[in-house]
C-alpha cells in the first residue's frame, strides 16, 4: 500500500473497475439481486471468486465500464475546457450506441439525449430534480487519475461538476463524480483512507460550490437542493468515528453479507442501497476501510450485496488496483475482461507529465546523467574552439623588425615577422587597392577563422616550460609552420590577414549559394566606401514570424474549430 504509484498501478486501477463492475453485474443476475447472502451463496456454488473467468458472453462489463471509458479516454486527449467537455459530451452520445444489455440508468439515457456536443453550451442538460442517481459517479474515477495532486483540486473538481451533470445535473448526482474522482486522487497521493470523507465535505464540496456560483448555470436550484449530499456523509462519517479524519472506524458487529444489506441500505437515499450518488462512493469507502489488501474481502463488501452492487464495486476496485495493482486477484478474473486492452490503453494516456511514474523516473534520471558530461564536454569544446581562434590584430611596418617584450614575460619575446606577398591568382581573398591598411572580416561567418593557426611548445626534460625565442626568417619571408612542427620552441605571431572586398572566383560566393537553392537566407555584400570601414557581409531583412507563411488568423481559425455531432438516438438495453 506504501509504494509508489506507477503505470502499472494506474493500468491495474482501470482493469480492476471493469472487473469490479463485470463481477457486480453478472449480466444483469446479481445487479438486480436485493439479497447479499444469496449472492454469496451463488458464489460458492460457481466454485468461489477464484475459479470465475470473467469473460463472455457471461460476464460482460455494464454500462458503468462503458461510460468510464468514454470519460477516460476523452480525458487521454489532453484537451482542457470547453474543448474536453465538448468530446466527453460527443463519446457519451457514441457510447449509448453500446448498451444492448448493459442497463443504463433512466437519468444517463434522458440526459445524454439532451446533450448537443458541438453547439455552444452543448455539454449542459436542464435540471432535473431526480438526477440524483449514481451514474455520473461510476464513470468518474479516471478523473482522479487525470488530475492526482492536491494542487489540482480545482480542476478534477470542475471537471467532475461538468462531466457529471451532463446527465445527473442535481447535486446529490454530480457531486458523486466529485467523491469517485477525489478518492481516486487520493489513492494516488497515499492519503490515509480515514481521511478521505472529511476532505470530501470541508475541502472538495466548498470547491464544488464555488465552482457551481461562478458558472452561473441552474444556480437556484443547485444550492436549494445542495445541502442532502454533505449532511449524508457528515451522518456517515460520524457513524464510522471517522468525523475528525482519525481513526480507527468502528464497525458494527457482526458485519457479514446481512447486516451489510441492512447498513447499506441505511445509506441511501430511497432503499436501493448504492443507487445514488452519494451512497455508490460511500459504500466503496466503506468497503475499502474493511477490506484492506484482501481483493476477496473487498468483493464481498463492494461488489456481493443486495444494493447497485457494480456500481459500488467499480469504484471500489479502481482505488484498490491503485495500492496493490493486480496482486492477490486471481488471473482469471482479468485475463479475458471484455474492453481490457482499451482500459489498459486509456491508463497509459492518462497520465499527463506529473503522475509519479517510478520507471519513467528511473530511466529519465539515468538519460539525464549521461547527458550532463556530454554537454560539459561539448560547451568546453566549443569554448576551445573559440578561443582558439582568437587572434591579436598586431599593426606594423613590415619594414620594423622591432622586437615586443611583454612585461614579466621572463624572456618571452614576440619578434614581427613580414607578411607575404601572394600573387593575386593564389590569394583567395583581394586585397583593396583602396584601402590604407589592414582590417579584419569580423563577420562570423567569415572563412578566415577557420584559417587561423594554434601555437604550440614542447616541454624541457625536467618538465618546466623554456624561454622562446623566435628566429628571423631568411630575406623576411614567411615560413608556413607546418615546417615547423619538428622544431619546438617557437611561437610565431602572425601578420594582420589581407581585407576581402570580394570572393575570388575559386570559391563559390554567398550569392551563388542563395541562388543555388541550398541556402535558406539572402546574403549581400555591402561596398564599403572609405578606407577604414570593414567589410561586414548584412544579412537581407526578412519578415518572420513562429511560422512561416501561416498567419495568427490562420492558426486561430484552426483551434476553433470544432466538429459537428450529431446525436444519434439512444439504443436501450431492454
Amino acid at each position: 500500500m506504501d509504494r509508489p504509484v506507477s503505470l502499472q498501478l494506474y493500468k491495474a486501477a482501470m482493469l480492476l473497475s471493469g472487473v469490479g463492475d463485470a463481477l457486480g453485474y453478472r449480466n444483469q443476475l446479481w445487479e438486480y439481486n436485493e439479497s447479499g447472502p444469496t449472492i454469496h451463496k451463488e458464489l460458492q456454488e460457481l466454485g468461489g471468486l477464484q475459479h470465475i473467468a470473467v469473460e463472455l458472453p457471461d460476464w460482460p462489463v455494464s454500462d458503468d465500464t462503458v461510460l468510464h471509458l468514454a470519460t477516460a479516454e476523452a480525458l487521454a486527449t489532453g484537451k482542457e475546457g470547453d474543448q474536453l467537455l465538448h468530446d466527453v459530451a460527443f463519446r457519451y452520445t457514441e457510447a449509448m450506441k453500446d448498451m444492448e444489455g448493459r442497463k443504463p440508468g433512466p437519468s444517463s439515457i434522458l440526459g445524454v439525449s439532451q446533450l448537443r456536443p458541438g453547439c455552444d453550451g452543448g455539454y449542459r442538460v436542464p435540471y432535473n430534480p431526480e438526477g440524483t442517481g449514481c451514474g455520473a459517479a461510476m464513470r468518474s474515477m479516471c478523473i482522479g487519475l487525470r488530475y492526482p495532486h492536491p494542487d489540482q483540486l480545482q480542476s478534477l473538481v470542475s471537471v467532475a461538476v461538468e462531466t457529471g451533470r451532463m446527465t445527473h445535473p442535481h447535486p446529490t448526482g454530480f457531486l458523486g463524480a466529485v467523491a469517485s474522482a477525489l478518492f481516486t486522487s487520493y489513492a494516488v497521493q497515499r492519503r490515509p483512507i480515514m481521511s478521505w470523507g472529511l476532505g470530501l465535505v470541508k475541502e472538495a464540496c466548498p470547491v464544488a460550490k464555488s465552482f457551481v456560483l461562478s458558472q452561473g448555470y441552474a444556480v437556484e436550484e443547485t444550492l436549494r437542493d445542495w445541502d442532502y449530499f454533505t449532511e449524508k456523509w457528515t451522518w456517515y462519517l460520524a457513524e464510522r468515528g471517522l468525523s475528525s479524519g482519525v481513526g480507527p472506524a468502528c464497525w458494527p458487529h457482526p458485519y457479514g453479507p446481512v447486516e451489510r444489506d441492512l447498513a447499506y441500505k441505511s445509506f441511501s437515499l430511497s432503499g436501493w442501497a448504492g443507487r445514488s450518488g452519494h451512497d455508490a462512493p460511500m459504500i466503496a469507502l466503506d468497503s475499502l476501510l474493511g477490506a484492506g489488501s484482501d481483493w476477496g474481502e473487498l468483493m464481498s463488501r463492494a461488489g456481493f450485496h443486495g444494493g447497485d452492487s457494480d456500481s459500488t464495486a467499480v469504484i471500489a476496485c479502481c482505488c484498490w488496483g491503485l495500492f496493490y495493482g493486480t496482486e492477490g486477484v486471481p488471473e482469471c478474473n482479468y485475463r479475458n475482461l471484455e474492453y481490457r486492452d482499451r482500459l489498459e490503453s486509456s491508463a497509459e494516456k492518462l497520465p499527463r507529465g506529473r503522475v509519479m511514474e517510478t520507471t519513467v523516473l528511473d530511466s529519465t534520471l539515468v538519460g539525464a546523467l549521461l547527458v550532463v558530461p556530454v554537454v560539459l564536454l561539448t560547451g568546453l569544446c566549443l569554448s576551445c574552439r573559440k578561443h582558439s581562434h582568437t587572434s591579436i590584430q598586431q599593426n606594423y611596418d613590415v619594414d620594423d623588425d622591432t622586437q615586443y617584450f611583454p612585461a614579466g614575460s621572463g624572456g618571452f619575446r614576440i619578434v614581427r615577422p613580414a607578411g607575404p606577398v601572394l600573387p593575386a591568382s593564389t590569394n583567395p581573398f583581394n586585397m583593396s587597392e583602396s584601402s590604407g591598411h589592414s582590417s579584419h572580416l569580423l563577420s562570423p561567418i567569415s572563412p578566415l577563422l577557420h584559417q587561423s593557426r594554434h601555437s604550440s611548445f614542447v616541454p624541457t626534460e625536467d618538465g618546466s616550460i623554456p624561454s622562446y625565442e623566435n628566429q628571423e626568417s631568411p630575406h623576411g619571408v614567411y615560413v608556413d609552420d607546418k615546417e615547423d612542427d619538428d622544431a619546438p620552441g617557437y611561437i610565431e605571431v602572425l601578420p594582420d590577414p589581407p581585407v576581402c572586398k570580394s570572393v575570388c572566383a575559386s570559391h563559390q560566393s554567398l550569392a551563388s549559394v542563395q541562388s543555388s537553392g541550398t541556402g535558406e537566407l539572402d546574403y549581400v555584400n555591402v561596398d564599403s566606401d572609405t578606407a577604414s570601414e570593414k567589410n561586414y557581409i548584412n544579412v537581407k531583412d526578412e519578415p518572420f514570424g513562429l511560422f512561416p507563411g501561416v498567419s495568427c488568423e490562420s492558426i486561430d481559425s484552426e483551434e476553433n474549430d470544432s466538429s459537428d455531432y450529431v446525436n444519434a438516438p439512444p439504443q436501450r438495453g431492454h
